[in-house]
């Protein structure tokens, strides 16, 4: 199989709607709406073609889940990377916020290598994961 772009699973808000209340705020000058990268995990073994995955959505005042891209699809890895929308309020409140999603891959997982979970460019991180970590190793979906 040859390299491709994929897909995307798109959030509660879609790829280009927003609610109503962040429209509210942008309108009023008191902060806007950025699409930052955040962390995923596999929170149960990949079945098929079926990834169930779990992202960090942050702080549920500030943050919401906005998609996962399924960036690539190799015959050596897939590439994921999960959104979510930060309206830049800086009293964001305490509580976490985990978004289940499945995405489906073109083809079963199998023995290629899972990325994306980790390492640059990641604005959101709930899980704290190394920059090398194991993408494809389940972990649980709580903080």
């Amino acid at each position: 199989m040859s390299d491709r772009e994929v897909g995307v699973v798109p959030g509660r808000h879609g790829r280009l709607a927003l609610p109503l209340g962040v429209v509210v705020l942008v309108l009023g000058g008191c902060s806007s709406v950025e699409v930052q990268r955040a962390e995923w995990v596999l929170n149960e073994p990949a079945e098929g073609t079926t990834l169930n995955l779990a992202v960090f959505a942050g702080h549920s005042s500030c943050i919401d889940f906005d998609r996962v891209d399924v960036l690539r699809e190799g015959s050596s890895h897939v590439e994921l990377h999960a959104f979510v929308a930060y309206n830049g309020d800086a009293s964001c409140t305490d509580d976490w916020g985990i978004q289940t999603v499945s995405v489906e891959l073109a083809e079963p997982l199998g023995d290629r290598q899972l990325v994306g979970c980790a390492g640059d460019g990641i604005d959101w991180h709930g899980w704290r994961l190394d920059r090398d970590a194991d993408c494809a190793q389940v972990r649980d979906e709580h903080l």
